[in-house]
């Protein structure tokens, strides 16, 4: 029987998370990757993908989230970037955070002022 925390592959891929809740924020969802992407790259990490949502942080049908979670499984993420907590999920935040890291990932939240908008702020 497979051990599903066994080390299958080497942890070494640098990913950001980005979600909003609405189209209309498809601005944000740019902005926050942007952002992202300069912040990793100031840290010295190269991102080697991007995973997206838009849709509500509840919803455990979001395609990008989904995809990052099976990469976390199979121990090929080493560091997810995300701007804020509730990017990820609007509950349960710390459960991930655990999970994640029995896998070998660590979750680095930005949690900056430059992310700070009325659209994002109103979500």
């Amino acid at each position: 029987m497979n051990n599903p925390l066994k080390n299958t592959s080497e942890n070494n891929k640098y990913v950001i998370y980005a979600r909003v809740s609405s189209p209309k924020q498809k601005d944000d969802l740019t902005r926050q990757i942007s952002i992202l992407k300069e912040y990793s790259l100031k840290n010295g990490h190269k991102i080697d993908e991007v995973f997206e949502d838009i849709g509500s942080g509840m919803s455990s049908d979001r395609k990008g989230f989904n995809q990052l979670l099976s990469m976390i499984f199979k121990r090929e993420v080493n560091t997810v970037f995300i701007s804020f907590k509730d990017r990820l999920s609007r509950f349960g935040f710390n459960y991930l955070e655990n999970i994640c890291s029995k896998f070998g990932t660590k979750i680095e939240v930005l949690d900056d002022d430059n992310f700070r908008n009325k659209d994002m702020e109103k979500e």
